[in-house]
């Protein structure tokens, strides 16, 4: 159970980190902002009329709560769960942040009072989100996801601290990286459990470090 825990609160806030701050709950695909979360509801599979009620920035909240129920599967929640004031004919005035209730978090939360729900459905559904961002590497430091090994180099001499400048070092010297990691880890993994590879020239080739599932394996939190 704790590993499971652990595992989901890290690559929740991968998702976080990385600017899948959103989540269609009818397809649990992660977003990093409002403008694109809904031109997937406008451009994308309409799932029987989800999509579109989901989509709704304005008017009638009934509308978008019934939407909002059938793609939670969760016909039994109450506009009490959402944390808006409505007046006396259901509705709340004026413009709604409504895609504040696809925020990744909340999400998670009202998911996670299903009945049928488990700490497993909870991390699948936080892995989806963070699959679907379709990027394999991720700093053990930020937990920013990033698509490709140059992209992690590039967050790395960024950033220019301490433990990026050791995270982003290529060389002979694995001791030059391996403390720096390790901070980055919040934990030590014996050498033999390293994915270290050669280069040219006699150098190591750290990347494989960085892939998502292998810094999940080992990173601590906080």
């Amino acid at each position: 159970m704790y590993d499971t825990l652990r595992e989901y609160c890290l690559l929740r806030d991968v998702a976080k980190s990385s600017g899948l701050g959103l989540v269609c709950v009818a397809c649990d695909l992660g977003f990093r902002d409002q403008d694109v979360l809904y031109k997937h509801f406008d451009t994308e599979e309409d799932h029987n009329g989800i999509h579109n009620g989901l989509s709704k920035r304005e008017g009638d909240f009934i509308l978008f709560l019934d939407r909002y129920r059938t793609a939670m599967g969760w016909e039994t929640i109450s506009k009490d769960d959402f944390p808006i004031k409505f007046n006396q004919t259901g509705r709340r005035p004026g413009r709604r942040p409504f895609y504040t209730f696809f925020e990744v978090d909340f999400v998670l939360e009202k998911k996670g009072q299903l009945k049928f729900n488990t700490l497993d459905r909870s991390l699948a559904i936080v892995w989806e989100v963070v699959r679907n961002a379709k990027k394999d590497y991720v700093c053990p430091l930020c937990l920013v996801l990033c698509s490709t090994t140059k992209a992690f180099y590039y967050h790395c001499n960024q950033l220019k601290d301490d433990v990026h400048t050791g995270l982003a070092y290529k060389g002979p010297d694995c001791q030059l990286f391996l403390p720096h990691y390790f901070t980055a880890l919040k934990a030590t993994v014996p050498e033999t459990e390293l994915p270290l590879g050669r280069g040219r020239k006699g150098t190591y080739s750290f990347h494989e470090c960085f892939r998502l599932e292998f810094v999940l394996q080992w990173k601590q939190g906080e």
